[in-house]
Formats: structure tokens, C-alpha cells, sequence
């Protein structure tokens, strides 16, 4: 994650699973970020990383859920 332009890259290499994984574990650092929470090291890190993967795995074992996210969401945008 590169916090000067907000953006987020990812490797053409990874599975489905590890793009969404990586995905979410830096949104959650730019959370912090942007809250002024970023303390850095490896504590934040084990935190960001076991909920981004624990998120991962709700969405892909919960398809409902994630379709249900996303008709919510949209409904707020209208």
C-alpha cells in the first residue's frame, strides 16, 4: 500500500484467495492509517493479518453473505 496515493498493487501471480487476502489485509492498514492508529511492527501486522485472512475465508465460505454485503451497500449509493 502506498499511503501518498491511497493505492494498492497486487501480484499477477497470486490465487484468487491470496489477491482478496492481500487486499483486505491493506485496506485494514489504511484504515489504521488513515484513523492515526498505524503503530507499525510485527503486532499490528499478526492483527491485520489474522483479520483480513478470517475475512477472507467468511466471504468465500459465505457467498450469501458477501451477495448480501453487496445488495446493502448498493441500496445506500441510490
Amino acid at each position: 500500500m502506498n499511503p501518498d496515493t491511497r493505492t494498492i498493487h497486487i501480484g499477477d501471480d497470486m490465487s484468487g484467495f491470496d489477491e482478496v487476502d492481500t487486499v483486505l489485509h491493506e485496506i485494514m492498514h489504511a484504515i489504521r492509517f488513515t484513523q492515526g492508529r498505524e503503530n507499525g511492527g510485527e503486532v499490528e501486522e499478526d492483527y491485520v493479518r489474522s483479520l483480513a485472512t478470517g475475512l477472507t475465508n467468511v466471504f468465500r465460505d459465505n457467498p450469501g453473505l458477501y451477495r448480501w454485503v453487496g445488495r446493502i451497500l448498493k441500496k445506500d449509493q441510490t
